[in-house]
């Protein structure tokens, strides 16, 4: 922003485009109160990561992401469901599309 005003100052534009220069830089100010709000999910858990990892070294720092990650909870609650992993890797189904071995992706 200062370079954009430097720059404007500089070809004599600056008083042209004061007055959304300032409206920006108010926009701008807002946001940045409003950016612990919106990623307070993701500073919390980095936070908790790096405090786990500072006592327990790595294995806190993994410990702690494993928590938060989708992907491995989506996979306990697969094979904590009786029955639910079995007929997933049972299940056979029909392909979408032909299967062509000679095309290459």
């Amino acid at each position: 922003m200062e370079e954009l005003k430097k720059e404007a100052e500089n070809e004599k534009y600056f008083t042209n485009i004061k007055a959304e220069y300032e409206s920006l830089g108010a926009k701008i100010k807002a946001d940045k109160k409003d950016d612990l709000v919106k990623n307070k999910a993701e500073i919390k858990q980095f936070i908790e990561e790096e405090i786990a990892s500072r006592y327990y070294f790595q294995l806190g720092r993994i410990g702690q992401s494993v928590k938060a990650d989708r992907d491995i909870q989506a996979a306990i609650e697969v094979l904590s469901t009786e029955g639910k992993a079995k007929s997933i890797l049972t299940t056979i189904e029909q392909p979408n599309k032909p299967f062509n071995p000679r095309k290459r992706f």
